[in-house]
């Protein structure tokens, strides 16, 4: 029978986390919150002011954005990966609608709570910043490249404009 690790255990396999030792993860698990949600919950709206970021501990959640009249699927999030990182930084609105696939366990980090975290461990809270930082470069290369491979294909600008309206 297996045992289920902690959230500090839990926090050590998160890449978000994974500058963190084991100590540093226990101290940072102080400041987090947890979330238990329902299938087809919300757990936020597209467009809502963010308030923190999020870690999916067990189950999914689906990223939904809202396109003209309908909500498109754009992508399924699984155990260990974290959304909402611009939250730390400022209140934003989101850029996607998030919802529960199946019994969801949740990890919530608000951002008064990261920097109060980021205050009392600078360094811990320096690695973290530095992880956001290479996702979202990574993220930031990859649609560079998305948008080069459909230039290539003859796409027009105003086409191009269109997926990110």
């Amino acid at each position: 029978m297996s045992q289920t690790p902690s959230v500090s255990q839990f926090l050590t396999q998160v890449a978000l986390f994974k500058g963190l030792s084991q100590s540093e993860c226990t101290e940072l698990e102080k400041y987090l919150e947890e979330r238990l949600c329902k299938d087809q919950e919300l757990i936020f709206n597209e467009g809502e002011i963010s308030d923190g970021i999020y870690v999916i501990c067990e189950g999914y959640a689906e990223v939904l954005r809202q396109i003209k009249d309908r909500m498109v699927f754009i992508n399924l999030l699984g155990v260990g990966e974290a959304f909402g990182e611009a939250a730390l930084f400022d209140h934003l609105k989101r850029t996607a609608t998030l919802r529960a696939k199946g019994a969801t366990r949740l990890l919530l980090l608000k951002r008064e709570a990261f920097f109060e975290f980021l205050k009392k461990h600078p360094a811990s809270g320096n690695s973290i910043l530095l992880e956001m930082l290479r996702r979202v470069f990574t993220r930031l290369n990859d649609t560079s490249r998305e948008l080069r491979d459909q230039r290539r294909e003859n796409l027009t600008q105003d086409s191009i404009d269109k997926l990110f309206a």
